[in-house]
């Protein structure tokens, strides 16, 4: 319990920072179901005699800062590159004159999404993974 807990903070920022992830269009049910699969598969993944922290409330404190600092690290690392493909997408849309297209979007729910800019960072999500890149980023 105290393994899949640390995994679910890992996890936790690359799924709640809804901005900046392709997963804005999730519902936070499906988001905080994907982290505790995430982190399900990461116990699973651990070897059997896996450390958990010494040194009572304080050990959990600093370690759960710890998967914080780490986690945010990961999840920033991808989603910057993800934003900024996105806004240059926006930028680009804005100048064809395809932004007019959200107008009519009914699916939007008050939120603007530039189609291009969509489209650029589902690319480069891929992109990122066929490229082996996560590995790297590891």
């Amino acid at each position: 319990a105290g393994s899949f807990l640390l995994a679910m903070i890992r996890y936790l920022p690359a799924t709640a920072m809804t901005s900046l992830t392709p997963l804005r269009w999730a519902p936070p049910m499906v988001r905080i179901v994907l982290a505790m699969v995430l982190a399900w598969l990461t116990v699973q993944a651990q070897p059997l005699q896996a450390t958990l922290p010494q040194g009572g409330a304080f050990g959990w404190v600093v370690a759960a800062v710890g998967e914080l600092m780490l986690g945010l690290a990961f999840g920033l690392a991808v989603m910057l590159p993800q934003a900024a493909l996105h806004m240059g997408g926006w930028l680009i849309d804005i100048q064809a004159g395809a932004s007019a297209a959200v107008l009519f979007n009914p699916a939007a729910q008050g939120e603007t999404q530039s189609l291009l800019g969509t489209l650029l960072m589902l690319v480069g999500t891929v992109l990122f993974f066929t490229l082996d890149l996560h590995l790297d980023l590891y």
